[in-house]
């Protein structure tokens, strides 16, 4: 695709998170995984979101262990601390996801300096947190996007926010618990339920794809890794407090 298509494409959805007027999904001609991962970097460095030139937070996910794993780096200005306050927004806000985080303990230098093997990866994470991830969309199809329109749009990320890290050890992960609440009533109560099995499943995936475009990951980079009660609805006005079991919690409460 010409490159200038790429960079209006990605000039619509920084006009619709700047002005908070979702454009239509339906409008947008069909995208490679090439020229999404394009877009993503043009939203970046049209709109200034890595204060260090470089993303502090990554998402990624993956549907099951067979599939091709997608991401997005996450805007500086949609990390949020645990115990804030969202401001309401205009755009479809299609809910919350409960996930885990993992921060790295060292530098990766560039892709290939990784190792294959899990306790290579697992050597990498200092840390872990709750996490809460704010999903709203920039298309006025919110849901029924297409799924390549909404990885353009860092897979309807609306903001990511961080619980208290605690230092990284090995899990048993088909034992993990996790409790969703809404303004203190219970949503959400499953255990092993994350979409692979298992949180780390695609970060070596992501640390090297994060390093092919940005020529690094550095020490305490985030990496959230996908949602455990797939996407809960919220509205204005909700607290919201997701915990996980012996990892701790995170809250947020969504202004009216």
């Amino acid at each position: 695709m010409n490159p200038q298509i790429l960079e209006d494409l990605a000039r619509q959805l920084l006009l619709a998170r700047e002005k908070e007027v979702p454009v239509r999904a339906l409008d947008w001609p069909s995208l490679s995984t090439d020229e999404i991962y394009a877009i993503q970097d043009q939203c970046a460095q049209q709109g200034n979101w890595f204060r260090q030139g470089h993303p502090l937070a990554w998402k990624v996910g993956s549907a099951n262990r067979d599939a091709q794993p997608n991401c997005a780096p996450l805007p500086d200005a949609g990390l949020i601390q645990s115990g804030s306050t969202v401001p309401r927004t205009r755009l479809p806000r299609l809910g919350i996801e409960a996930e885990v985080a993992l921060r790295l303990g060292r530098d990766v230098p560039g892709s290939g300096a990784l190792g294959s093997s899990r306790t290579d990866i697992e050597a990498l994470i200092d840390s872990l947190c709750v996490t809460i991830e704010i999903i709203d969309s920039r298309f006025v199809e919110g849901v029924d996007c297409p799924a390549d329109r909404k990885l353009a749009d860092l897979q309807v990320h609306g903001g990511l926010v961080i619980g208290e890290p605690i230092p990284f050890t090995s899990r048993n992960w088909a034992s993990q618990r996790c409790v969703v609440s809404i303004n203190s009533q219970i949503v959400a109560d499953v255990t092993g339920t994350h979409p692979v099995g298992d949180p780390l499943w695609t970060t070596r995936w992501l640390i090297e794809h994060a390093c092919r475009r940005f020529g690094a990951m550095r020490r305490g980079d985030l990496i959230t890794t996908g949602a455990w009660a797939g996407i809960i609805p919220v509205s204005p006005g909700d607290s919201v407090e997701v915990r996980f079991e012996g990892l701790g919690q995170a809250q947020v409460r969504l202004a009216r």
